[in-house]
């Protein structure tokens, strides 16, 4: 049963690591309880270091943004600007995690639940889900890291296009756009198939986290330090348990 007292549920299994976004009643909007709650999951995941790490949402919508309840007349936009930086950060974190990041999703994704979306690694969508900006709508602009994450993964004209029209996408959309892996047709199974995937990489060990690391530091480094990093990265895989049980099996087969 869903504790309602926690904002993010925290669940460790085996080197996979479970962060559930438990704000329901208000569509997991990212109120300053919220993005501390998440905050201090991520601490957490920092001292389990974990060999994978999914994200999911409670109730009926995976995030619906900020909490535009606080944005009405008499606002304190100084305060609410300090919130955005506050939630970038957060969001920043989840993109630098050293583990993998899978998210899985599913109802609505709008806002700064954008963000959350493409801070990962790997996103699986139900089907159902929806896609939609909401910040034009709203006479807004992008905040907590959307104007730096999107262009970086569908484009900078679509990026533009998709914002400034503020038209939403499907989920199967969203794939073609790079931005979901895998669209499965409900809730549940999506679910599902986020938890075999997480599964599928801790089993790796460290394998799948020193990938990760590769090809993040590849757009910094040059050709010959990437080349060198692989070849140090390859050997250390190479000696591991993980991997010398692997080979064996494979070396094993009829």
């Amino acid at each position: 049963m869903t504790d309602e007292t926690e904002l993010v549920l925290v669940h460790e299994d085996d080197g996979v690591l479970t962060l559930t976004l438990n704000r329901p009643q208000a569509s997991n909007a990212l109120d300053g309880a919220l993005v501390d709650a998440l905050d201090s999951a991520l601490d957490s995941a920092q001292a389990a270091s974990p060999r994978c790490v999914v994200l999911r949402a409670a109730g009926k919508r995976f995030c619906v943004g900020g909490d535009v309840t606080t944005f009405g007349a008499g606002v304190d936009a100084d305060e609410i600007a300090a919130h955005v930086l506050r939630t970038a950060s957060v969001v920043r974190r989840l993109h630098n995690l050293e583990a993998p990041l899978v998210t899985v999703v599913h109802g609505a994704v709008a806002g700064a639940g954008l963000a959350l979306v493409l801070a990962a690694d790997i996103v699986v969508a139900a089907r159902s889900t929806r896609f939609v900006p909401a910040y034009s709508a709203l006479g807004l602009t992008p905040d907590v890291g959307v104007s730096w994450l999107l262009p970086r993964i569908v484009g900078e004209r679509r990026a533009v296009e998709y914002l400034v029209t503020g038209r939403e996408i499907t989920a199967d959309e969203a794939r073609d756009w790079g931005i979901v892996a895998e669209v499965v047709d409900d809730d549940d199974a999506a679910a599902g198939r986020a938890a075999a995937m997480a599964r599928r990489i801790a089993d790796s060990g460290d394998a799948a986290r020193e990938t990760k690391r590769l090809l993040r530091a590849a757009s910094r480094t040059t050709a010959d330090e990437s080349a060198a990093d692989e070849a140090a990265t390859f050997r250390r895989a190479l000696v591991s348990d993980v991997a010398q049980r692997r080979i064996a099996a494979f070396l094993d087969r009829p």
